[in-house]
């Protein structure tokens, strides 16, 4: 049986994409992104799965690890599998979750992660590639990389909502 072709969707016009990051909210998220690049990265531990058409991308972090995400062009699903954790979208400010959780992403989603817990995610794209690289471009706008720091201030991700 051969596998389905997975169409990914299209990145939007540059206006639309501009207007992504136009917000006030999102320039706020830039400037947090900004200031944390002068910190120490955390470590990114992957796992990566691939089944005929699916990629699954298993994604383990450390207690008190911010991470902010790239903005994702595709919607599917994020899975909280273990631990605890606060994410803020613009669409719903902060909301603290423990995990089990599924969450869906929509296209032009960005989020920003607290992990009050050491924390594992999974994440489930519709593609037949199996370069984990080609496929981040495929489901991620090139803005800033998302980042990870480790060991921040639980609060911090209150900020964002002021």
């Amino acid at each position: 049986m051969t596998p389905a072709t997975h169409e990914t969707a299209s990145p939007p016009a540059t206006t639309e994409f501009a207007d992504l990051l136009a917000s006030p909210a999102q320039r706020r998220l830039d400037a947090l992104h900004g200031a944390l690049a002068q910190l120490p990265a955390a470590p990114l531990h992957y796992t990566h799965r691939f089944t005929p058409g699916l990629y699954l991308r298993q994604l383990d972090l450390l207690k008190n690890t911010l991470v902010i995400s790239q903005i994702h062009r595709t919607e599917h699903p994020l899975i909280l599998l273990a631990g605890e954790i606060s994410v803020w979208t613009e669409e719903t400010g902060v909301k603290r979750l423990r995990a089990p959780q599924i969450l869906i992403t929509k296209p032009g989603t960005r989020r920003a992660i607290f992990h009050h817990t050491d924390t594992t995610v999974l994440t489930c794209h519709a593609t037949d590639k199996t370069d984990p690289q080609a496929i981040e471009q495929e489901i991620c706008y090139d803005h800033q990389p998302g980042r990870v720091v480790p060991e921040l201030d639980p609060n911090i991700i209150q900020e964002l909502t002021l």
